[in-house]
């Protein structure tokens, strides 16, 4: 007995012929185990346990084993040669050799275990169960000569053949032991490895039902038949092999991965039209299949083609390069049209099993066809053909040939410029009859009515035009072709394959196909008949649409479709619209001259618009919901589509109108003068240049105006008007209107106006601001700490409690009109006009300037330490000092007595409420005269200031006006 320990890296581990304990730890270990009852744990990693030691069946074997030599479960190998019972933990694959042709039983129950066998000379029989499908067991044959017989429940199975085999039975009910259940593998690979002899591979004799069966043929001659579902068969051959290929039951694939080695005998002999030929990715050193249908060799190695040679179909291959057929395949099962259905799958039409092959001579032939079908080949010369009957191919070769097919449903190959020029025929000349007819062209054509219902350009990346007069369908090939209708035309389909392609059509009943990344093309929309509208149909990538005459003047309408496209009309009124692009990068849109209309469908979309080249307009829809103009592009109107989506709309550095809907809409000119109209909707309007006008009627919703340099409101229903960043310090400054609207600066000195009406509410936030009032009911809202502040009045105005103003004014010095400006608990400077004003500082200790004018002097608030007020102008014997009858009660009741002031600077009698000192200019307020109660100082006014009992009148009460 051993214990044997790995390390945490890639190990080797051997057992003994002892009872021993193995553990693999981290790594991918590969653990041998031998005789004995051993313990295995693999640990981490993806470990291998290899019996190939202890089951190398040589060993003697008991009556009991005879038969059931090994089984394998989840859980532990149990039943194993004389006694062997290892249990097993953390293993990935088991690996096996059998050599004596006795029966493997292998049940791998939850997802445990990949096998790989082998198998040596002898009658095998695998019979198996795995439970989940992501299982794999690999059986290997060696110089297998004799039946093999595999049955599993699910999961896959690999063979690879070191030998011969000669069958190969996979899900069959005629294992010796019939008692064994038996359903379908999911998968079936058959690859022949080291051997000098090729595959012999009958699936259909083997009963198989694989879902998936894939044979690799070896470089010697292979006989492989595939299964009863689809099967993968992968091409290979030499010069010396004779291959047979036959796909089996179900959708076939034969697939070719090296042009170098697909042999010159090869055969398929149970071609359909459900099979494919698959070109595959090549490995290392070989040759790129690229597949060129009928075209000639153009020099280009790997190419692959191919051709009739009486009942078969020929697929040859130029491996080399040097334009000579140097790999050849046969399909043996008659004559199949090989098309290119995408890169590199290839599907067959059965065309017949038996076909005539007629060849002319150089010279002018006269060529008549059966009523079978025929190959009729003209070669040089000036041939008139005719096909008569039956589905006829017919190539006139070059020359100046006349081809006739008659009923059926015929090819024509053409090799002469087709047409009408100058009046007259020329070039091959073709008449379809009746059927489908094909004309396949080397060479520009323009097929008319010649009873031809598809034209095709030739295989391969020549240039070919192709112009469909008639209702026919109109295909290119993998070069830059130009396919067209003709004017007035019924229903015309133009295809255009791989190449940098270009369609022009002259009615809306054209359609086209064009794949995704199939080259960069042009769609050209052509007016020289009739102006029409045309939009892309969907699925289809065009690259440039367009009129097909810029200069003309047409009123066509291009729309693009969810490919980015640039979309270009001409010098006339044209509707441009890109579709609503969700691939790629975003439509281009060019409108030439005229008065064009731009449908803006995407936010991706740059439109191209000179100067001077008419009044254009985009409407933008929903799809577009935040638009911006691009620069440079002179498009007058931007306008959002009728609704109520909310659609945001900018516009660029040139002036425009830009109009929104009946939604919420966001409008934003760019510092062009622009004309900003707002509808229904509660409106955001952003004005970036003094000469934007906003234009919003009365009613039609809340809207703000956000602005961005010093802005007037004209005669609109505006709600707010408001800097766009309040946290910015540029200097700017806002008027209202009439109406009433909430109107906000920044952090810099701004000067707000609510205008000449409305009850507005102006917010300075911080910075030296300045308040335009032009009506007493406007609220200002300044804090405590957010600058130095100015109240400009145009209007008697009172200004309410907590608001932080330094200064209230009249707004005219020089003006006559008699305001009343009143202030509040804040110390300010109350300033007048030479009007007779009221100034009125209320509480804090106030400035009052009055200016020309008789002016009055309020005290309305009590006199208190701090309250006291100071006088700079008065005016002897013309302004008055007003006293407020509920404070100054005692002095004013009963009017205010010569008896009640006295100069000095102190009461003389109990009568003496105000004490006034000329020579300082302090005025107190002494409520109990020469009693016990102190003065108060009341006002400083300029020494010397002259004043009397009646520079003082009694005024009405003023109550707080509450913020």
């Amino acid at each position: 007995m051993a214990l044997v320990t790995g390390t945490n890296g890639a190990d080797i581990l051997e057992g003994t012929s002892g009872n021993d304990t193995i553990f693999g730890l981290a790594g991918n270990d590969l653990i041998r185990a031998s005789l004995g009852v051993d313990s295995v744990d693999g640990g981490d990693g993806v470990d291998t346990l290899d019996l190939s030691q202890a089951f190398i069946l040589s060993l003697p074997i008991g009556d009991s084993f005879f038969g059931r030599d090994l089984i394998f479960t989840s859980d532990s190998v149990r039943d194993g040669l004389n006694g062997f019972s290892t249990r097993l933990s953390g293993i990935e694959t088991i690996n096996v050799i059998e050599r004596s042709g006795n029966r493997i039983d292998i049940d791998t129950g939850n997802s445990r275990y990949n096998f790989n066998i082998e198998l040596g000379n002898g009658t095998h029989q695998v019979v198996g169960q795995t439970d989940a499908a992501n299982e794999t067991v690999t059986i290997y044959f060696t110089n297998t000569t004799d039946r093999i017989f595999a049955t599993f429940d699910s999961g896959s199975v690999s063979a690879r053949d070191r030998g011969n085999i000669d069958v190969f039975q996979f899900g069959t009910s005629q294992l010796p032991s019939p008692s064994v259940a038996t359903k379908a593998v999911e998968s079936i690979v058959v690859q022949s490895l080291d051997t000098a002899r090729g595959l012999v591979f009958d699936s259909l004799i083997a009963n198989d039902t694989a879902t998936s069966l894939t044979i690799f043929a070896s470089d010697y001659t292979d006989l492989i038949t595939g299964g009863s579902e689809r099967t993968t068969i992968w091409i290979r051959g030499s010069a010396s092999d004779s291959d047979l290929y036959r796909g089996g039951l179900g959708a076939d694939t034969f697939a070719i991965r090296d042009v170098s080695k697909i042999g010159l005998n090869g055969k398929i002999t149970d071609f359909e039209n459900v099979d494919t030929i698959a070109l595959g990715s090549p490995g290392a050193g070989a040759v790129s299949p690229t597949f060129i249908g009928t075209n000639r060799f153009s020099g280009a190695a790997g190419q692959v083609r191919y051709q009739f040679r009486d009942s078969t179909t020929i697929i040859e291959a130029d491996s080399n390069g040097d334009g000579i057929a140097d790999q050849l395949l046969t399909i043996a099962d008659g004559r199949f049209e090989l098309t290119e259905t995408s890169l590199g799958q290839i599907q067959g039409k059965f065309l017949s099993a038996g076909i005539n092959t007629i060849t002319g001579t150089s010279g002018a032939d006269r060529l008549t066809g059966t009523a079978d079908p025929d190959i009729i080949n003209g070669l040089a010369g000036n041939d008139t053909i005719d096909g008569g009957s039956g589905d006829d191919t017919i190539d006139g070769g070059t020359g100046a040939d006349t081809m006739l097919g008659g009923p059926g449903n015929d090819v024509f190959y053409v090799n002469e410029e087709s047409g009408v020029q100058n009046g007259r025929r020329t070039g091959d000349q073709v008449d379809g009859g009746d059927g489908y007819d094909t004309v396949i062209s080397y060479v520009d054509i323009t097929v008319g009515d010649a009873n031809v219902e598809a034209i095709r350009a030739a295989s391969g990346t020549a240039p070919i035009n192709i112009q469909a007069i008639a209702n026919q369908l109109a295909v290119g090939n993998d070069g830059d072709n130009r396919l067209s209708t003709y004017a007035f035309n019924d229903y015309i389909t133009l295809q255009g394959g791989r190449g940098n392609d270009t369609y022009i059509v002259y009615q809306t009943t054209a359609s086209i196909v064009e794949n995704p990344g199939e080259g960069t093309d042009t769609f050209l929309v052509s007016t020289n008949y009739t102006s029409f509208d045309y939009t892309l149909p969907s699925g289809v990538e065009i690259e440039l649409l367009s009129t097909a005459t810029n200069s003309a003047s047409s009123t066509t309408g291009l729309t693009g479709n969810a490919y980015s496209q640039v979309i270009v009309g001409d010098y006339g009124n044209n509707r441009l619209a890109g579709g609503g692009v969700t691939s790629g990068g975003g439509d281009v849109l060019i409108g030439l001259r005229g008065n064009d209309t731009y449908i803006v469908d995407a936010t991706k979309l740059f439109i191209i618009e000179n100067a001077d080249e008419g009044n254009d307009v985009a409407i933008v829809t929903a799809a577009a919901s935040n638009f911006v103009l691009n620069e440079k592009t002179s498009v007058e109107t931007l306008q959002a589509a009728s609704g109520t989506d909310a659609i945001n709309i900018t516009g660029n550095p040139d002036a425009q109108v830009i109009i929104g809907n009946e939604g919420a809409n966001i409008l934003s000119g760019a510092g062009g003068g622009d004309t900003l109209i707002g509808l229904g909707g509660n409106d955001t309007y952003q004005v970036r240049s003094m000469g934007d006008q906003v234009v919003e009627a009365n009613g039609g919703g809340v809207d703000t105006v956000f602005a961005t340099v010093s802005y007037s409101l004209g005669a609109n229903e505006i709600e707010v008007l408001s800097t766009v960043v309040n946290a910015a310090t540029d200097r700017i400054d806002l008027i209202g209107n009439y109406a009433t609207q909430l109107v906000i600066g920044n952090d810099g000195n701004n000067i707000l106006n609510g205008g000449s009406g409305g009850v507005d509410t102006l917010i300075g936030l911080f910075g030296d601001d300045t308040y335009a009032v032009g009506d007493a009911r406007v609220t200002i809202v300044e804090n405590a700490g957010q600058g130095t502040d100015a109240v400009v009045a145009s209007v008697s105005y009172q200004l309410r409690t907590g608001v932080s103003v330094e200064t209230l004014a009249a707004q005219n010095r020089d003006g006559t009109e008699a305001l009343v400006l009143t202030g509040n608990e804040v110390a300010q400077f109350v300033v007048g006009n030479d009007g007779a004003d009221t100034l009125d500082g209320r509480g804090g200790a106030d400035t009052l300037i009055g200016g020309g004018g008789a002016d009055v002097f309020a005290f309305t608030t009590a006199a208190a330490s701090g309250n006291a007020d100071t006088i700079f102008d008065f005016q002897a014997g013309i302004d008055r000092i007003g006293l407020a009858t509920d404070v100054f009660a005692a002095v004013t009741d009963g009017g205010i007595q010569a008896g009640e002031f006295v100069a000095g600077t102190a009461a003389q009698d109990g009568d003496d409420r105000l004490v006034y000192d000329q020579t300082t200019g302090r005025l107190f307020y002494d409520a109990d005269g020469n009693g016990a109660g102190a003065a108060v100082l009341l006002a400083q006014l300029t020494a010397g200031t002259a004043l009397t009992a009646a520079s003082f009148v009694a005024v009405a009460p003023v109550a707080d006006l509450a913020a």
